[in-house]
């Protein structure tokens, strides 16, 4: 992974970006685990095919490090240069698992819904552009590190 690829992402996420996604996550954790099961069972909707990556027994455990993987992740938002190579790590693990790059954008809608919800509030159009900014830097960092994982999506059951 290159350098030159931290530093175009960082400079795509503004420092209120940071605080507004640290801040609404952080009020979000108080309810995880009702959070991560709507998040999982909206996922499920949306990206139907999705489901068939987890087994049933599984699920749960996942949604327990959902949180605890994303709260590492909003953390390292103040230093790209730990932050990168853990996503990369994150992006080859989720190759191996069989998630294909285009579920980076699933994953990152329906956590933005889930947000929403957590919030409880009408629409935050500043929020929701934060958190889009958010994702956008950590999905291409992930992405790219699927894409140079080499994994052949096409034999894949999802």
């Amino acid at each position: 992974m290159g350098r030159a690829i931290i530093t175009i992402e960082a400079d795509m996420l503004s420092q209120t970006d940071i605080e507004l996604v640290q801040s609404s996550f952080s009020r979000a954790f108080r309810d995880k685990d009702n959070l991560s099961r709507k998040f999982y069972e909206r996922l499920f909707v949306v990206a139907p095919k999705t489901k068939m990556l987890f087994k049933e027994e599984d699920l749960k455990k996942q949604r327990t490090m959902l949180f605890a993987v994303m709260a590492m992740v909003l953390k390292g938002l103040d230093d790209p240069d730990t932050l990168y190579p853990y996503l990369y790590m994150l992006g080859e693990d989720h190759a191996k698992m069989g998630v294909k790059p285009e579920y980076f954008q699933v994953f990152c809608e329906v956590f933005v819904e889930t947000m929403q919800i957590a919030d409880g509030k009408a629409k935050n159009e500043p929020l929701e552009r934060a958190w889009r900014n958010a994702f956008s830097m950590i999905n291409s960092v992930m992405e790219k590190a699927t894409i140079d994982s080499g994994a052949d999506f096409r034999q894949l059951r999802a």
